[in-house]
């Protein structure tokens, strides 16, 4: 159920998300024909305390009334504090449109002393069935002590806890997570307030009040986001750069809340959702709109259609391996792997996934199997070992017929072992349909043992030591269980890997455990290597490829 499908839920959302917000204000508002939180009574009639109406503004007196006439409608208005006692000398103004067929009157009580914050009312007058048998209408303005209160704005200190948090907000109910473009367009549909930005500069520049100047800024900024440009990405962006970052719209998810009066409020979202985004294309090059992408494999199965440019995305997915297929009518269906982590917050951005159709015919296929020897084979294992914690000395075995990957602990001595490999021998520019890397591997102590698989970001040698070892891609890996079962090769898909080695660099891969220190026991891997006599035990790695 979407956003607008949760809200239509309750009749109060309906009304207050398709009607005009004067509409929604007036039950609010302590006129006649409403209700305000104190219960009001009426003021006398009869205009300034029986003295008359005077024209669009002026002042209360003693008793802290006035009367206005405005456009010619006129109106009994007393202005009292929250304890009820009647405030001298405030200024009272009024004004007079017409928004959406409304009669809509608007009315300022400021004091001019600013020991009370000012207040706003709006009447609809299309709203008020009755008048109490007076001939003006009567309102009341109940005002707010300042009492030396501020505001301002803070940077928040990103070392610091948060001191508000709407999702602990007891008075706050959760209704939907949404992507940042989805929610532009529920609020360009249905925004209130947007479509009220006159009144609202109204309120905000005429009585000069901290917090609705506040609420101004933040509505200007939201009336250009949903109706000033076309090309939104570009406001989050200028807001983004504050914090030194920029992202994508349909990568950043906001969890959407609302109080019991239908007000709706959002912060980045708490829960771990990416998107996938991509291109599909012909084999000439163009774009292929309409086309049907969907996850056949993975935790969360999702699809979608590409649009008229032949862009799609895929949302609310979590982390883990995905199996994404691509079809169109007239076209050969394709499958891709993609792989969706999850680490510490980064600004939000979109993991790609491109595909190129081919037309309706038969396509070939080929598979390419490397499994190099001890001639042509690169791999080797990195250690570096420490005696009662204290780092003594760095390994390494590029002419091993075993490798180790792991946490090795022999009494007090411990070591951390990571094995690198590379299939050098794998042409670029392939065409990958999928590829399967496989090893003879065993646990030494354990029954199964887990572990991460990287694609390695740089160039090595088999003589290299700890110090010089590259770093790691951690934008490619695949969790992988090594489990005790002797004589049986340990197979993992890899396609995603072997699509970026084809179209950029392949310096192979690395075996590490995600943790790698702090274990009671051994918890490490053997691994026949490309020197083992027995050319049954190498690793292997078949690639599926279109000719």
């Amino acid at each position: 159920m979407g956003l607008l499908e949760k809200l239509n839920k309750s009749s109060f959302f309906r009304d207050l998300v398709y009607y005009p917000l004067v509409s929604g204000l007036i039950s609010l508002s302590g006129c006649t024909g409403g209700s305000g939180p104190s219960d009001p009574y009426n003021p006398p009639g009869g205009g300034n305390g029986n003295g008359g109406y005077v024209e669009d503004s002026g002042r209360t007196n003693n008793n802290g009334e006035i009367g206005l006439d405005v456009d010619g409608q006129e109106f009994d208005i007393e202005v009292k504090s929250e304890a009820g006692s009647a405030l001298y000398n405030i200024d009272v103004k009024g004004i007079n449109f017409t928004y959406g067929g409304h009669n809509v009157y608007g009315f300022l009580a400021k004091d001019a002393n600013g020991n009370y914050f000012p207040d706003v009312v709006y009447i609809d007058l299309n709203d008020i069935s009755s008048i109490s048998g007076e001939d003006a209408f009567s309102i009341n303005h109940f005002l707010s002590e300042v009492r030396g209160r501020d505001y301002k704005k803070e940077t928040h200190d990103g070392n610091e806890p948060y001191i508000y948090s709407i999702s602990t907000n007891p008075r706050l109910r959760y209704l939907d997570t949404v992507t940042l473009d989805d929610l532009h367009d529920f609020y360009s549909e249905n925004d209130a307030i947007t479509r009220n930005i006159d009144m609202l500069e109204f309120v905000a520049e005429v009585s000069n009040r901290p917090e609705l100047s506040f609420a101004l800024e933040a509505a200007r900024f939201r009336q250009t986001f949903v109706d000033k440009l076309s090309n939104y990405n570009d406001i989050v962006n200028s807001v983004a750069s504050f914090f030194g970052a920029s992202f994508e719209k349909e990568a950043y998810y906001i969890d959407v809340y609302s109080n019991n009066l239908g007000v709706l409020v959002h912060e980045s979202s708490q829960k771990d959702f990416s998107t996938i985004k991509g291109t599909v294309w012909g084999q000439n090059g163009n774009e292929i709109n309409g086309s049907f992408i969907q996850t056949i494999e993975g935790p969360v199965s999702v699809s979608t259609l590409t649009d008229i440019n032949g862009i799609y995305f895929l949302k609310y997915l979590t982390g883990g391996d995905y199996t994404i297929r691509a079809s169109s009518s007239g076209y050969q269906s394709r499958e891709k792997s993609k792989w969706i982590i999850r680490s510490d917050y980064h600004y939000p951005e979109c993991k790609e996934l491109n595909f190129v159709l081919n037309l309706n015919h038969e396509v070939e296929l080929d598979t390419l199997v490397l499994q190099p020897g001890y001639v042509d084979g690169k791999d080797t294992y990195l250690r570096r070992a420490y005696a009662f914690g204290n780092h003594i000395y760095d390994g390494s075995g590029p002419n091993d017929d075993e490798l180790w990957c792991g946490f090795d602990k022999d009494g007090d001595l411990t070591a951390v072992n990571r094995i690198f490999l590379e299939f050098t021998q794998l042409p670029r520019n392939l065409n990958v349909e999928s590829a399967k890397f496989s090893f003879f591997g065993w646990p030494v102590e354990n029954e199964i043992v887990s572990l991460k698989i990287y694609s390695c970001s740089a160039s090595w040698n088999e003589n290299m030591n700890w110090n010089s070892q590259p770093p790691l891609n951690t934008n490619f890996y695949k969790n992988v269980t090594v489990y005790r079962n002797p004589g049986v090769m340990t197979e993992v898909n890899i396609t995603d890997i072997v699509s970026e080695w084809s179209n950029n660099l392949n310096n192979g891969l690395v075996m590490k455990l995600d943790i790698e220190e702090g274990y009671g026991s051994d918890y490490q891997i053997k691994v026949h290597s490309s020197d083992n006599l027995d050319t049954s035990l190498r690793p292997k790695l078949e690639v599926i490829y279109e000719r």
